[in-house]
């Protein structure tokens, strides 16, 4: 029991204080503090800690403190799944903590407590669905812990107000890590309301701006980066480079992970709004899978393309950018034809460099590897048209594209990764 005392004493202390980061490391389920709490858990009865807590703590914090250890003991016996249970029920910490923050909103305390024991439920989530389906068992755990922290958001409500330490930090945690749950499940559609939600409570009338700089900048990388993912998956690609680029711009010099995932998805927003990135960058976060993709960008060389994409296809599978990253090739035969613009200019000269033979095309394609019929290049080139990647129009019987003499190649476009249709 000392042990046990000796961490209700030093939670009591850091409560008393508000002193956040001791908090945080008190509440955590792996952490050696909870550990050593309970290490002598074979004399502890789960009454004897609901006890015990109550001498110590006041409201909630006794139940917030007796729900933890009871969930670190099961923890610590390898019942991960009853560890997980226990912290994604009705009576789960971070629930308990939601009323006694909408009583009192300024309060540092609980903030810190909400945000540690919400990220515990998800942990131990995890945890036990990896458990479960090495166990050839069925999972769901995680999807547990979503509706526990959509319970929790509906149960907070939104803050009100001018900025309140307490309530608007824990509301943006929650708000993070719902995003991250639902990302797990693969809830796009969650992940849009939740977007539009945070648009309506953070975000400036009649624009895109977010203002989080009243927040931690671990909340506003989360955030940012979870909301341009959001806006990628929903082929709003300018609004997702913004979100992005807003999460990397409030990572710390020396986070270089956090940067290279980032980057991971703003690279190909900006490839696709015609930006190619700086080779540097790429070598420094080890970003190869898009070093060939660049220089068939830059180059025009559809086969270059074609064949980095089929190398780096399982890469971009997994982390969801492959039918992103396709959406390239409008931007790779766009610089091809305007290349092919070029020298023909110089074969026949100003006067006819507008008229294109499809031939000089479909005869470059081949030396690429990337060979085509010429009905197969008719199409592709009027989906460029159709894109607005190239002004022009194809005169079929004579097999020539008639590019415009005014602004032939105009900058890009939503329409070259959204249907035209």
């Amino acid at each position: 029991m000392n042990f046990l005392n000796e961490y209700l004493v030093a939670l009591s202390r850091a409560v008393s204080s508000s002193d956040a980061p001791t908090i945080k490391e008190l509440l955590r389920a792996d952490g050696a503090a909870s550990q050593q709490a309970v290490y002598a858990r074979a004399q502890l009865t789960p009454n004897q800690v609901r006890g015990a807590a109550a001498s110590k703590l006041y409201p909630p914090w006794a139940a917030v403190a007796a729900a933890h250890l009871q969930a670190v003991v099961q923890l610590q016996e390898g019942n991960v799944e009853a560890a997980a249970t226990a912290y994604n029920s009705e009576n789960a910490p971070h629930l308990l903590l939601v009323d006694a923050i909408n009583e009192e909103p300024a309060d540092v305390a609980l903030a810190a407590a909400f945000e540690r024991t919400m990220s515990n439920a998800r942990h131990l989530a995890e945890l036990a669905d990896r458990q479960l389906a090495a166990q050839g068992q069925k999972t769901g755990k995680v999807e547990q812990c979503g509706s526990q922290l959509q319970q929790a958001i509906s149960r907070m409500g939104l803050p009100k107000g001018d900025y309140i330490p307490g309530k608007r930090r824990a509301h943006l945690a929650l708000v993070c890590m719902l995003l991250r749950v639902y990302f797990k499940l693969n809830n796009i559609q969650g992940c849009t309301q939740m977007a539009r939600t945070v648009m309506g409570q953070y975000g400036q009338r009649d624009s895109d701006v977010i203002d989080l700089r009243e927040f931690p900048a671990m909340y506003r990388v989360t955030f940012f980066y979870f909301l341009g993912r959001t806006e990628l998956y929903n082929e709003n690609v300018e609004l997702a480079a913004k979100r992005l680029g807003d999460a990397l711009a409030a990572c710390r010099r020396d986070a270089e992970d956090h940067k290279r995932n980032i980057l991971r998805y703003l690279v190909p927003c900006k490839m696709l709004q015609g930006e190619l990135p700086d080779p540097g960058l790429l070598q420094r976060y080890g970003l190869t899978e898009y070093e060939d993709m660049r220089a068939a960008m830059a180059a025009g060389d559809v086969g270059l393309f074609h064949r980095a994409l089929a190398a780096q296809q399982y890469r971009l599978v997994r982390t969801g950018l492959y039918l992103l990253v396709d959406k390239l090739q409008v931007a790779v035969y766009r610089r091809l034809i305007k290349k092919c613009v070029i020298v023909n200019r110089e074969l026949k000269g100003p006067d006819k460099a507008h008229q294109l033979p499809l031939a000089l095309v479909q005869g470059v394609l081949a030396q690429q590897g990337a060979g085509v019929d010429m009905d197969e290049l008719e199409c592709i080139v009027a989906n460029l048209v159709v894109r607005e990647a190239l002004k022009g129009y194809i005169a079929h019987k004579q097999k020539v594209l008639v590019v415009s003499k005014d602004a032939a190649f105009p900058p890009p476009s939503a329409l070259w990764w959204q249907d035209p249709f």
